[in-house]
C-alpha cells in the first residue's frame, strides 16, 4: 500500500537528476521533468519562434537567423537542443565536462534522446555519431563527453552508434574562448572521416555534441559526413542565445 501510494503522490527517495536535491516522485513524469523545483525554475527551454535551421530562439518568425542567412545553404545543418545555454546550463556542463562528474551524462543523454525521438525518429536508415575529443583531451578529462552522450542516446532509442569522425588536431584553447572567425579558422583540418567497411550511403545521421554556440564545429563535421553521402542533423544538450556567444 505504501509503495503504491508513494508512486502516485511522491516519495522522498526521488532526487533531482542534476543537483541531487529531493523532488516529488510522480508516475509518468517525462524525462525533462525529473528535476527539483530549483532546477526547473533555473533551466530555460528554448523559446519560440526559432530559426528553422539552428534553433536559435527569439526571432520575429520561424525563418532564418542572421548566422544561417550568411551561411551557404549547402553548409547549413539543422540543430535541435534541449535547453538554452543560460547560467544554469553552463554550471551543469562545467560540472560534467571540466570537473569530471560523469553522473550527469545520463540525464543529459536521456533528455537528448527524448528530443530526438520527438523530432527525428520518423526517418528511415538512421544512425548516431558524435563530435569526438582529441585523444589528449580524453586523457586529461578521463572521458569523451560527446561519445558518452551518444552511447546513452543510442541505448535508449535502440539506434546504432557509429564512430565516423576523428579529431586530428589538439587545440589548447577551448572553442568557447574564441571569436566566430577564430573558431572557423581553428577548425580547418581538425577532423577527418573514418571510413567503415559497411556501406552507409544514404543514411541519416544525428551528430551529437554538448553545446551549440556558433555552429562552426557542427558544420565542419557535417561537411565530412556529406562527402560520405550521409545526411546529417545535429542534437546538442544546450544552445547559446546571442548574449552568450
Amino acid at each position: 500500500m505504501r509503495s503504491w501510494w508513494s508512486k502516485i503522490f511522491g516519495d522522498s527517495s526521488a532526487y533531482c537528476w542534476f543537483c541531487q536535491s529531493p523532488r516529488p516522485r510522480m508516475i509518468g513524469n517525462p524525462i525533462w521533468e525529473q528535476l527539483c523545483a530549483g532546477c526547473t525554475e533555473k533551466r530555460k527551454i528554448l523559446a519560440y519562434p526559432q530559426c528553422r535551421v539552428c534553433g536559435k530562439p527569439n526571432l520575429i518568425d520561424d525563418s532564418f537567423c542572421y548566422d544561417c542567412l550568411r551561411t551557404p545553404e549547402s553548409d547549413r545543418v539543422v540543430n535541435m537542443s534541449c535547453v538554452e545555454y543560460n547560467h544554469w546550463a553552463r554550471l551543469v556542463v562545467q560540472q560534467w565536462k571540466y570537473r569530471g562528474d560523469e553522473r550527469l551524462s545520463r540525464p543529459m543523454g536521456l533528455w537528448m534522446a527524448s528530443l530526438i525521438k520527438q523530432r527525428f525518429l520518423h526517418r528511415d536508415r538512421f544512425l548516431i555519431t558524435y563530435v569526438p575529443c582529441h585523444r589528449k583531451r580524453v586523457y586529461e578529462r578521463g572521458f569523451d563527453q560527446a561519445k558518452q552522450l551518444a552511447h546513452i542516446i543510442g541505448a535508449q532509442l535502440h539506434i546504432p552508434v557509429v564512430e565516423l569522425l576523428v579529431r586530428q588536431r589538439y587545440q589548447d584553447q577551448p572553442q568557447s574562448k574564441r571569436s566566430r572567425d577564430q573558431r572557423l579558422q581553428a577548425l580547418v583540418g581538425t577532423f577527418s572521416y573514418q571510413r567503415k567497411q559497411m556501406d552507409l550511403s544514404g543514411h541519416s545521421v544525428v551528430l551529437i555534441d554538448d553545446v551549440y554556440t556558433t555552429g562552426s564545429t557542427v558544420r565542419e563535421c557535417a561537411k565530412l559526413l556529406r562527402r560520405a553521402n550521409l545526411q546529417p542533423v545535429a542534437c546538442t544538450f544546450a544552445r547559446t542565445n546571442s548574449e552568450y556567444v
